[in-house]
């Protein structure tokens, strides 16, 4: 499920929601707002969620930066 800036909350709620005991929530993309999600509830029907690990060009460059001044080593990706 993709969440663009502008989006609503509620598509998101009705996926998590509609899963089976033991599914997978799986989200790719900016959200407005905050999720309302019970933590408790999830937990008690071993719901899983995945998200993707955003990284802003800014901070991407600065990695780039510290690697070819040897400050950091990213071999072992």
């Amino acid at each position: 499920m993709t969440r663009g800036e502008s989006s609503s909350i509620e598509p998101l709620l009705k996926v998590r929601y509609s899963l089976n005991r033991g599914g997978t929530f799986v989200s790719a993309g900016a959200m407005a707002e905050d999720a309302p999600i019970s933590l408790v509830g999830a937990m008690s029907d071993n719901i899983r969620f995945l998200s993707l690990s955003w990284l802003m060009i800014a901070k991407s460059q600065k990695m780039a930066d510290m690697v070819a001044m040897g400050r950091s080593d990213l071999s072992f990706f």
